[in-house]
């Protein structure tokens, strides 16, 4: 997975908000996790392989923070065969 770092020139990407009615009210919440972005690699054989994709970072997120996390997905059935995080480097 290839990173590329967006304009530095950009204000901060916040995802805090305001927690609604309950038990949390009243309350601004930090996400711990944020999906920002889903791309698709391409299809693999199923003999198994590599694939390649990149992605644009948002100007504004912390980058020694960010982790991608990759999916194996059965394209007929939708079902999840696989998956993997690591920290994320940027080029």
């Amino acid at each position: 997975m290839k990173l590329r770092q967006g304009s530095a020139e950009a204000a901060p990407i916040s995802v805090s908000n305001a927690a609604p009615p309950g038990e949390n009210a009243g309350k601004i919440l930090e996400p711990t996790a944020v999906a920002r972005q889903l791309v698709v690699a391409g299809p693999m054989r199923a003999g198994g392989g590599s694939l390649e994709a990149s992605v644009e970072v948002p100007a504004g997120v912390a980058t020694k923070e960010l982790r991608v996390v990759a999916f194996v997905q059965e394209r007929a059935s939708r079902r999840i065969l696989g998956s993997g995080t690591r920290g994320a480097v940027l080029s």
